[in-house]
This record gives C-alpha cells, structure tokens and sequence, in this order.
C-alpha cells in the first residue's frame, strides 16, 4: 500500500471516528425515562423521579383506574414495609392489596383524617385486621395563655396527605388521593426512588402515626410537631425537586413568597382560594403587568379584583400553581417551576374569647391545622424531560376548560 493510498485510509478512519463521536457525545445529558414504578426490590442509588396528572382524557398522563392498579402494584411489590397516608380513600382494591401484604409479614402502617374514617377503604382495612391511625379531629386547646379554652370543628382541621411509601425507598404521592367513583378531580403527582427523598415522607408520617398530628399542640401556641427534615430540595436525574412539609413549614407562606419573586408569569388553579395575602400578592403582579391567572374549584373567597384571568372549574382536587417558564419583556427566558400542594388555599380562621373587661367576644386569627406536603418540580432547560410540561399541561387544561365565575 502506497503512501496515497495509506493517507486516503487514515482520513476514512478519523472522519468516521468524528461523526461517532458527534453523535454518540458522552456529555450530552439523556432525559430519564420516568421508569420508576417498582417491579422488583431492587436498590436504586440515585433520585429517580417521576411526576405526572391524573384526569380523564388524552392531555393527562394517567387515569385515576390506571393510578389505582399502579398503586396497588407498589405495594404488593413491597418487600419490608408498607406505609400509607390518605385522606380521600374510597379504594377497596388498593385497601385488600393492604391487608394482603399485612398477612405476608410486611409492618403495615396507616393514618387518615378523623373524619373520613367512615370511608369504604379505611373500613375495609379495620374488617381486615388492618387498625389506621386517626387526628385532626375536633379539638379543644389553650390558644392563649390564660384564656378559656378553644373549641375547633373537624373542618378547620384537615389531614391532607396522600402517598405511599414501599420499603422506605418508593414514594407514590398524589394531590387528591382515591375518591368515590365518578367523583374524580384532576389531580397531580409523583412517584420517586431516592432514600434522600424518602426520608422527609417517613418523617412525617412517623410522627402522625405515632399521634403527632397537627392539631397536638403545646400548652398554648405551636404544634409539637417537629421538622426533621435538614434539606428541603434534591438533585435528580433530570434535574430539582423540592419538598415541604405542615404544619411544619409554612406552606401558603412559601407560595406567597414564591408570587412575589415571579419573573414572568404565575398561574393558579386550586379547589378553594381564601387567602388574602396571597390575593394581594397576585393583584399586585397583576398590575405590575404580570401574566397572571386563577382557576378555583369553588367561588374565590378571597378578593381577586385587579386580577383579569379568573375561571372556575369545579374538577380540581389540590393546588397547582406555575411560576414562569417563559420570556420577560427584554426577551429573556426564566426557567419556571410547577408548585402542587396537597391543600386547597387556606386561610387563619378565627376564634373567639372573651375579656373579663369586655362585653363582646374578641376574635382573633390562627392558622388552620393542617398536615400537608408541597412539592416544586424545577424545568431543566438543558436536559429537557416531561416532569415541568405534564404539570403545565394539567394547568392549561383546567384554566380552558374552566367558565367565568
């Protein structure tokens, strides 16, 4: 072979090599696939996570009977431990898949809301051996020092929760839990494979199940309910996610600040809206010429002049809320992230008592006792995956679909 033909040869051999090395790039970011339903009780290393809407139609990722049977397979996949938290359960499928992995030898553990215990899956579970773990319901407490005593409806005390955790390494979580049949609201959530993430769910429920709910308070001002969480977001394969955790953490504190630092744009759609700090904070990026919408499952009763884009849709079961994920008027794209809360859009309730000096009682403002979670979902702009755009997509159908109030 001459030195022609040799050269020809070599060339050959590097452009080949480049255009491999062009389209196999060993640095280029590859959207995970979301796999993270549990098929084994293989150990996954890393935080693995998926979210996802739920509601009929082609523009959700699931239903909620696809939930259901994916729901039922976590835990009869669980190997170990099966912990769960509802406060919509009307399944009876995912209530037998319980008991059935209490009767394997799992340590099976529940907790609901006081009253929703007449539901059909927690009374399935007590006919099967399965006893759930009940809070705030009514109580009576000490909101003053030396005040009388309080008296709280069940209403003003909420267990929001709904997840599952298998082994203390899946989590599946939802905004909405099971609802009756026909009754179904578009929901959103996850399912993640991360013992980092994991840890702050066992945390949570760990002390509900142990009767340290919301509603256990100190002699006379705060939940004796503790955050043991030390970090509050997570890297995963595609990108961040955030977790928060009531009474803990002040979850509409959060969201109203999170308004207030908005870029571009915040669009709402929650089942109930009360609060008037954050209606403030929405009028006033309103008027600022922020693009800002609301969607409620129920009439505002909160004040929303000032904002223009309010609808109501009554499909709505939990709270979803985008930040940005657009341009600015320089042209700038702010990378947005999707805000779900497992809570409607509270705000303090008032109670009364009564001054030895004065005629008339006086009300005062305290914040509802509620245990809730609130997770936020960052859009990765390099490695692009579905996580952002499903939750965007739920909005945007909730917000088309909905009517003027």
């Amino acid at each position: 072979m001459n030195r022609f033909h040799t050269a020809v040869l070599l060339s050959g051999v590097c452009l080949a090599l480049g255009l491999w090395s062009c389209a196999q790039d060993p640095h280029e970011p590859q959207p995970f696939d979301g796999n993270v339903w549990a098929t084994s009780g293989t150990v996954d290393h890393f935080n693995r996570f998926h979210a996802f809407s739920v509601g009929s139609g082609p523009q959700f990722t699931y239903d909620i009977t696809e939930i259901e049977r994916r729901a039922v397979e976590l835990v009869a996949n669980a190997r170990s431990s099966v912990d769960v938290a509802l406060d919509n359960f009307e399944s009876t499928r995912l209530a037998d898949a319980i008991i059935e992995a209490k009767a394997r030898g799992l340590n099976v553990r529940v907790v609901g809301d006081e009253d929703r215990k007449g539901q059909d899956g927690f009374r399935r579970l007590e006919d099967g051996g399965v006893q759930p773990v009940y809070g705030d319901g009514a109580v009576t407490w000490q909101a003053v020092f030396g005040r009388e005593l309080v008296q709280r409806a069940g209403d003003d005390n909420l267990m929001t929760h709904n997840f599952i955790i298998a082994d203390q390494l899946r989590v599946l979580n939802l905004t909405g839990g099971f609802p009756l049949d026909g009754d179904e609201g578009v929901q959103t959530g996850f399912i993640q494979s991360s013992e980092e993430m994991t840890k702050d769910f066992v945390h949570s429920f760990d002390q509900m199940h142990g009767g340290i709910f919301a509603t256990a308070q100190t002699f006379y001002d705060d939940s004796v309910s503790s955050d043991r969480g030390h970090r509050t977001t997570f890297p995963t394969e595609d990108g961040v996610v955030e977790l928060y955790f009531g009474p803990q953490e002040r979850l509409v504190k959060e969201l109203i600040d999170r308004v207030y630092s908005a870029r571009v744009s915040v669009f709402i759609a929650a089942a109930e809206f009360r609060n008037r700090e954050l209606a403030r904070a929405l009028r006033y990026k309103a008027e600022a010429g922020f693009d800002v919408r609301l969607v409620t499952g129920q009439p505002p009763a909160a004040p929303t002049t000032g904002i223009s884009d309010v609808r109501s849709n009554p499909a709505i079961d939990g709270t979803i809320v985008i930040f940005d994920g657009g341009r600015d008027r320089n042209g700038v794209y702010w990378g947005g992230n999707a805000v779900q809360l497992s809570m409607p859009i509270f705000e303090a309730v008032p109670y009364y008592f009564e001054d030895a000096a004065e005629a008339n009682p006086l009300p005062q403002r305290s914040d509802r006792f509620t245990d809730a979670n609130m997770w936020a979902v960052h859009e990765n702009t390099v490695n692009r995956n579905d996580d952002f755009t499903q939750l965007v997509n739920a909005f945007n159908r909730l917000f088309e679909d909905g009517s003027a109030p």
